[in-house]
């Protein structure tokens, strides 16, 4: 991206707290069990938490990073960093 913040989604209030669930988490995400532990802890279906993943992959708020083998984990990335900080203070634990 070239810095300058995505345009405003309706999901962006979930996407915010979606991304900073995931920057609480040192190694980020990988689909599957561990978006479900997100949308546990923010008590949230797990497929709406599914179509967050894939709002914030396609809009480039997250990053890839690549581990052993095929394993990709997901972090927020710039622009994940600067959509959360357009609300709030995201060192504050994420209530669900």
């Amino acid at each position: 991206m070239n810095g300058t913040p995505p345009p405003a989604s309706p999901l962006d209030p979930f996407l915010i707290r979606f991304l900073a669930a995931v920057k609480q988490r040192e190694d980020g995400v990988q689909p599957g069990a561990e978006l479900r532990a997100v949308a546990e802890a923010l008590d949230l279906p797990a497929p709406f938490v599914d179509a967050l993943f894939t709002s914030a992959r396609k809009r480039g708020l997250l990053k890839p990073a690549y581990g052993r083998g095929n394993k990709v984990r997901w972090n927020v990335s710039a622009a994940g960093e600067q959509l959360i900080g357009t609300a709030y203070d995201a060192s504050e634990p994420v209530a669900g």
